[in-house]
């Protein structure tokens, strides 16, 4: 067994300590030994070595550690200044608080009586320090196998598994709809009836629900962003006064708005399952599923999965106006315009059967109708009105006999009028009798 320092007393006797005990940290020393360090260093002493200029007790030791003449002045006043001592070198790391550091200093200071009383009971401490030691290290062996711990696949990507299922699959995971509630509330009796709905015939919608699908561990505003914007389509807000009162909920529903500003592609879909003290700002101009509405709820699984189902951009899901989805309406209208019996039918016509004719003035001047001379005769001296023809700016596509009946036609409904006045004034019809 090698020395690192040897020591030798008066008497011949060595005073060292094994090399690899000097690097122990000097918390390995136990309450005993430092009580007996204590009694021989505490009581003062008026030895003062010539070489050093340090004195054989506490202060000396403090000293040579590294301690300042304020810090020395705290242990001074303690109840047992050594041991104040230690205790504060033991957490100061930068002071080198070790065995062998202590030794060295009880050697410049030639306590050597303190060195003997103490030298088995250090080795004894010192050894029982590293047998707690190994022993803690064999406690925190991991229990899984060599091939997992030794693997060299470490490193998970986040922005590649974001869900349950594409470590499952090993394969990209996309959702119908991302359901944000509240976990804490009653609001998870709803979500479990909602998953048996959906999911299940005749629906069969792919929900993401937090708490089932999402992976601990990760970093959950992140995976729950991402998860939103890049794998489900659509986001079913379960709204609550749980709901109000969660910030992961509050999150997840502006990001998923600041996606879809103005709900331009109803990407978020809020289920009312309570009467709510509030309704939050952004989905105060959506509409909502009603969940509350008793004599509703029989439509209610139908538009809520309708909503989830609605393709996000019509044109490339194949929908057009000549579609079958359109095709109702355009033959709807397309009906009415060709019956003869209808007005839309008698105005509508297709633009290579119209020959458009414009009337001349002086047919249009022939037939118009000057009430001028009528409303002369009113007993109002400031009444006049006078009538005159409009003129032609754009074609017509009805002929000149068409607009002198209609016009004939307003003017025989007119009756008499009355401007206010407490004389009337009669309006003759114009057409002819």
């Amino acid at each position: 067994m090698s020395f690192k320092i040897e020591v030798v007393d008066g008497n011949g006797e060595s005073l060292g300590l094994p090399e690899h005990f000097l690097r122990i940290p000097l918390t390995a020393l136990r309450c005993s030994v430092r009580r007996v360090i204590a009694l021989h260093l505490n009581a003062p002493s008026e030895i003062v070595d010539q070489e050093t200029g340090y004195v054989n007790d506490y202060n000396g030791l403090a000293e040579f550690i590294g301690f300042t003449y304020l810090e020395i002045k705290h242990f001074s006043k303690q109840k047992s200044p050594t041991e104040e001592l230690l205790e504060e070198w033991e957490t100061t790391d930068d002071l080198q608080p070790s065995i062998g550091k202590l030794w060295e200093g009880l050697y410049i200071l030639g306590r050597f009586d303190v060195m003997k009383d103490c030298q088995l009971a250090i080795v004894k401490d010192v050894e029982a320090f590293l047998r707690n030691k190994e022993r803690q290290q064999d406690m925190i062996q991991p229990v899984q196998s060599n091939d997992v711990s030794q693997s060299s696949d470490h490193h998970v990507d986040e922005g590649v598994f974001l869900c349950k299922g594409d470590v499952e699959n090993k394969a990209p995971q996309f959702f119908d709809a991302f359901v944000s509630y509240n976990h804490d509330g009653e609001d998870i009796r709803f979500v479990k009836d909602m998953i048996k709905i959906l999911e299940g015939e005749p629906h069969k919608l792919k929900l993401f629900i937090p708490g089932r699908d999402d992976l601990p561990g990760a970093a959950k505003y992140v995976m729950d962003a991402r998860l939103i914007e890049t794998r489900c389509r659509r986001m079913v807000i379960i709204l609550s006064n749980n709901y109000l009162l969660s910030s992961a909920c509050d999150f997840q529903s502006k990001f998923a708005h600041a996606l879809a500003p103005g709900a331009r592609n109803k990407k978020l879909i809020p289920v009312i399952i309570e009467p709510v003290t509030a309704i939050p700002e952004i989905l105060r101009y959506v509409t909502l599923c009603d969940y509350t509405k008793v004599d509703l709820q029989e439509w209610f699984w139908n538009r809520l999965s309708s909503a989830i189902k609605l393709p996000l951009d019509p044109a490339a899901s194949g929908w057009s106006p000549g579609s079958p989805m359109s095709s109702t309406s355009v033959g709807s209208l397309s009906s009415i315009a060709s019956s003869p019996d209808s007005a839309i039918g008698q105005s509508l016509s297709s633009s290579s059967d119209v020959q458009m004719e414009i009337p001349s003035e002086e047919s249009i001047n022939s037939d118009w109708v000057d009430l001028s001379s009528e409303f002369s005769s009113q007993s109002d001296p400031e009444m006049s009105l006078s009538m005159s023809p409009p003129a032609i700016t754009s074609s017509s596509a009805s002929s000149s006999k068409g607009m002198k009946s209609d016009i004939k036609r307003f003017f025989g409904g007119i009756g008499k009028l009355n401007f206010g006045g407490s004389s009337n004034s009669s309006v003759k019809d114009p057409s002819p009798q």
